[in-house]
Order: C-alpha cells, then structure tokens, then sequence
C-alpha cells in the first residue's frame, strides 16, 4: 500500500483529498496529513486566550479531520437524516450568544439533544463543553472577556481536550478522530503552543497569524516569519517536538510521496517547513516529491510570482529533488516558472477558478509518479499472486482483487498451477472478457473462455526425474510434492520456516551441478526449477510467440526487485514493481484513466 505524506494548512489540501478519494476510494492509500497548530484568528485565538496561551491552535486539526469525515461518509452525507450527516452538521456549528453563560447553556441544550449519539458520547462532550467555561464549579475568568459571536462549538471540543490532556491538541486529535470513527492522520509538526509573526521588507513586525493572512500589501512584502512561546521569547522547535503521538520523521522517512499543498505559504505552510531538522528529513527521504504551486495570490504573498515562491521555499526546501505541479489556467505570474526546476503543466482548473479541480490535479501528480514511458506501453503483462489477487487479504483484499481482474489490460504471468489461475478467474474475474493466462512460471498457455485447452510453449526446462526422486526421497518431503507444468516446476508445500528448508533442498540440488535451483513461492512453498528457468526467460518467449517488441511491454508484479520475476528489465522487459494488490489497484486506476 502506498504511503502518502501531505503537508498542508487547513483547506489548501481540499482539493488534493477529494481527488485522491474520486479516484482511488479509500482503501487503496494510506494519508498522513502533516500540519502546524500556530492559527490565531477568530473562535481559534480565543479559544487559545482562554487557556493562557497553553493550548495550540485546533482549527487547521478540526478542518482537515472534518474533511476526511466528509470524505469517509460521501455515500451518508447524501442523506441529511443520517446518523453521519447529523454529527457532520453538529460539528460544523457556529453559534452566537451576548454572553459566556447565554453560550454556555445554548451549547449544552444543542449538544443534550443529539439523540443519535451514544450517552457516553454525550456526556463527554458535555464534559468538554464544561470545562472550557468553569475551573472547577466556578466560571473561568478568562472566559469573560471572550465574544461570541459566530463562534465555533467543536473548537471548544479540540481545545479542552487538549487542556485535559496537557495542553497536548495531538492527543485531542486522537480522541476526536476516535469518535468521529476516522482515522487519527492528522499530525501536528509539533505540539508545542506558539505564535507566529511575521517580518516585512521594511522590518515592521506583524504581530498576529491572523494579520499575516490579509497582509495584502505589495509594497511591503512579508520577507520572514518567526515563532515565540507564551513569555514572548522567540523560539524555533524541532521536527515532531512534542508530539508523543506519532513520528514525524519517521512518517517522512517511510513515504512512497510527499505532497507540499497549495495554500497560505508564510501564514500556513512555511511555518512547517521551518521546523528545525525539517529540510534534512525531506532531504533523506527517497519518496517522490511535489510543490503544488497555487492557483491565486494569497493576503501573505500578494504579488509573489511562482519564481520568487520557490526562491523563498529554497529556504526551507530543496527544490531541486521536487517535481512542481502548474496549473496552465492560473495567473500569470503563478503559471510560468524561468528557474532550473522540473516542472509539469497541465490545464488543472476552469479559466478564472482559484481552486484545482481535484481528478486533474492528482491525475497530474500520478501520471508523473509513474511516468508516460510506463503508462504508454503498448502491451501489459502481469503476475497474479500478490499483484492482481491475493486470497490472504480479506474481505477489503477480494473487493479490491476482484476490482483488479477486471481492470487490467494484457496477459497474465505468473508461477502459480494451472488448476490455481483457472479457479481464480473462473470465481473472481466478473468480466466475460477473453484473458490470455501464462501460468507455470509462463511455461503453460490457456485462454480463459476455452481453459480446458492448455498448450506448453517450451520443452527447455523439464526436470529430471532424479530430482523428484531425491526430493521424495527426503521424509520432511515426502507427500508434500506435486509436479506441475508438465514436468517442469517441482512444488513442495505447505512448508513454515522456507529459507532454511532452501538451504537444504539446495544443498540437495548441489549433485546435479546449478542446474536447478529451489525458490520461495506464494506464502508457503518452494518451488524447484532448473536454473534457467524463470519468468522473465518466458516473457521474453511469450513476447516472441506474440510478436511483440520487448521494448513495448510492461510487467507489473510484486517481486520484480527479488524473486520470481528478478531479471525481468535485464531481459528487456520494463518492470514495475507494486508491493501488494492495492498499489496494482492504483496503478490499474491510473492507467485506465490515461488511456481512456
């Protein structure tokens, strides 16, 4: 499954979310959302006044767990009476009220009357609501002095439970997530309380996160950002400072991609990237990276071209291992760049719109993921197990596999028995198409609609019969053999502990000189072979009998880099390695939307 990192602001990553979602579902992509805490406006800087500073800024934590609550229950939202639409609506309440005390019970009579809602549940919220007013059994005084007008209800739930939890709005984002039934994704780069303020060219001083968003002034532009802690000293924390919750680094370090979100650059996003050890765990990361450049000017950088962008993100970022995503239909000044960075262009929004649409957007970041030289080959080969189809994954696993047999274009190769790949397709494959099917390592022909007819392309690599005798000849093996592929593949199965068994069959093997050779196959066998004998020989044997050139093949399958399918790119083959089905199903995905 792929590893997705996005670091985003609170609403910049809409886009990037819902297009991941319209195109790949949710099961297919594991997403971290990496963001900082340090917004100050509105119901979010009073919420922060009325816990003296202590508590980070929920409101980018609320924007995006909502988001993916939106995205998790599509299909329910459609229903305004259902349970998810109720608690969607509820959480997205602002209410306003002339006092502390007129919100307080207006807030606790709203919350009493969600119904829907456990009674636990209930009573928590009541809890949180609770102590965000009173210390004790008397009302907090700095709460007084707070307005309440258009005033967030689930921010005061985000910032209790971070007070209760020691003033930690990581552990209040576990919480949330967990009754919100979605996954805790959401990662603060630090959960540290800070403020953000801004430095301009001239060297006036913005003293508020909030004034840096509608900063709005050309002539004087923001030129640096800086953090302090609630004394006022100015400090800069490390990456993950704070957040027992999850590591940072360690998310980083494990990404299959990073995605740097459009948005509010100095008020929003370079916060992040400023964090001390930040550029290095980027830097370390083999993930593929991408800058998604903004479709519009923002407040904080009004008049910044894309260019001066990444002159002031090469700060924080080495762009120079970035591939930046433009937008043909953007401004001017944001849909060129002049400077040395890769860069791929595409029309990604309606002329005028300021927002991406989502399908082009993450389209655009998945063709380059992959690149046009995979995505345009004009054949497909593919292994079964692992790849397209793997029984081990349950219930999710069967609904993505069946998705995959019917999505994939080409042949299939694979190591696995005739009677395995016949009763795989004849069960899962919904498509009445006809299928091509290579199985025994490639070694065995037969066409879906007419599977009772099999044909063997090749003699070269049939076994002795001394082997199978010496094999059966061994207790621990005996009655687990079974020859298959006409005589060409030797499967000793089920086997626990296969390396060491290796070593021995090898050893075994050792008196007929490498001509064979025994190998792990599936979950539990060893398949003995001659030595020669592989799939990546046969796909070259395949591509001849097909008349294809092997420079317009592709393979997918999930030992490309060690196994059964090693040496396929040597042969001349182009290999794509997916590490399970899901990474297929995406691959699959892409492809056939590039194609069609």
């Amino acid at each position: 499954m792929y590893h997705i990192v996005i670091f985003c602001g609170g609403t910049g990553s809409i886009a990037l979310q819902k297009g991941f979602a319209e195109l790949f579902g949710n099961k297919c992509i594991q997403f971290h959302f990496v963001i900082n805490a340090y917004d100050n406006g509105l119901s979010t800087g009073e919420c922060r006044k009325v816990f003296l500073g202590k508590v980070p800024g929920p409101s980018d934590l609320r924007k995006n767990q909502l988001t993916q609550y939106e995205i998790k229950y599509a299909e329910e939202l459609k229903n305004p009476q259902s349970v998810q639409s109720r608690l969607y609506d509820f959480m997205m309440l602002r209410l306003s009220a002339v006092s502390c005390l007129a919100y307080y019970e207006k807030a606790a009579r709203i919350i009493s009357e969600q119904e829907y809602l456990e009674p636990s549940a209930i009573d928590w919220l009541q809890e949180l609501l609770r102590y965000f007013f009173f210390d004790g059994d008397k009302p907090r005084d700095s709460v007084r002095g707070v307005t309440f007008d258009n005033f967030s209800l689930s921010n005061i739930f985000y910032a209790s439970a971070a007070a209760i939890n020691g003033f930690s709005l990581s552990k209040a984002g576990t919480q949330i997530a967990s009754f919100l039934s979605i996954k805790d994704n959401v990662i603060l780069i630090s959960d540290i309380s800070l403020f953000l303020h801004a430095r301009t060219e001239s060297g006036f001083v913005i003293e508020d996160e909030k004034d840096i968003i509608c900063w709005n002034n050309p002539e004087d532009k923001i030129a640096e950002i800086f953090l302090t802690d609630i004394s006022g000293k100015e400090y800069m924390p490390e990456t993950g400072e704070g957040n027992e919750q999850h590591n940072v680094k360690e998310l980083i370090n494990h990404a299959d991609m990073l995605i740097f979100s459009s948005g509010t650059q100095w008020s929003s996003l370079i916060p992040t990237y400023m964090h001390k050890g930040f550029r290095e765990a980027i830097g370390q990361s083999k993930a593929s990276k991408y800058l998604i450049m903004n479709n519009a000017e923002d407040g904080d950088m009004y008049g910044v071209s894309a260019d001066r962008l990444c002159e002031i993100l090469q700060r924080y970022l080495d762009l120079d291992t970035f591939t930046i995503i433009m937008n043909n239909h953007a401004p001017e000044m944001l849909n060129t760049l002049s400077g040395p960075y890769k860069a791929v262009y595409g029309n990604l929004s309606s002329c005028g719109d300021k927002k991406h649409n989502p399908f082009k957007l993450v389209l655009a970041i998945m063709e380059d993921f992959y690149g046009k030289d995979i995505l345009q080959k004009k054949h497909y080969m593919f292994d079964l197990d692992g790849t397209l189809w793997d029984s081990s994954e349950g219930e999710a696993g069967n609904e993505t596999g069946i998705e995959n047999l019917s999505l994939f274009p080409g042949c299939i190769v694979s190591g696995n028995s005739y009677e395995h790949l016949k009763k795989i397709l004849a069960e899962k494959c919904r498509q009445e198409r006809d299928i091509a099917v290579y199985c025994d390592y490639g070694n065995t022909f037969f066409m879906r609609k007419s599977c009772d007819k099999i044909y063997r392309l090749t003699e070269l690599f049939d076994m002795e019969e001394d082997v199978c005798q010496l094999i059966n000849g061994q207790p621990e093996y005996n009655g687990k053999c079974r020859m298959r592929g006409r005589g060409g593949v030797l499967t000793i199965k089920p086997l626990a502990d296969r390396e060491s068994h290796i070593k021995k069959i090898n050893e075994l093997l050792s008196r007929f000189h490498g001509k064979y050779t025994a190998k792990t196959a599936g979950n539990t066998s060893i398949d003995i072979t001659d030595s020669n004998f592989s799939k990546a020989v046969m796909a070259v044997i395949i591509a001849e009998k097909e008349n294809m050139s092997l420079a317009d093949i592709l393979f997918v399958g999930n030992e490309v880099h060690s196994g059964s399918e090693a040496g396929m790119e040597e042969s001349g083959i182009r290999a794509l390695q997916v590490n399970d089905i899901y990474e297929c199903n995406v691959f699959l995905k892409v492809l056939h939307k590039i194609k069609n």
